[in-house]
């Protein structure tokens, strides 16, 4: 084997650990399904069925834009679901 076709060969197989690595973490990834809204909060009426992060996301633009602040049950059952 020539140092040409060894360095070919190394990179070859760094390239296939790379896609290997990679669709291990995919499939582990698409197995964890994210806590839903509402899973999370009692009261969830119009936003169900989105992810909770998301939830929060969308919970603190409305509170920004009406300049207030929407509610410490939203605080407390997020806090929850961190512990969890």
């Amino acid at each position: 084997m020539t140092l040409g076709s060894m360095k070919t060969t190394a990179a070859a197989a760094a390239l296939l650990a790379c896609f290997v690595g990679t669709a291990i973490v995919k499939a582990q990834q698409a197995t964890e399904t994210p806590l839903l809204s509402d899973q999370v909060f009692k009261n969830v009426q119009v936003m169900k069925g989105i992810p909770v992060d998301q939830f929060m996301a969308t919970m603190g633009f409305f509170s920004a834009s009406l300049g207030t602040f929407l509610g410490r049950a939203v605080d407390a059952a997020f806090a929850r679901m961190q512990s969890n």
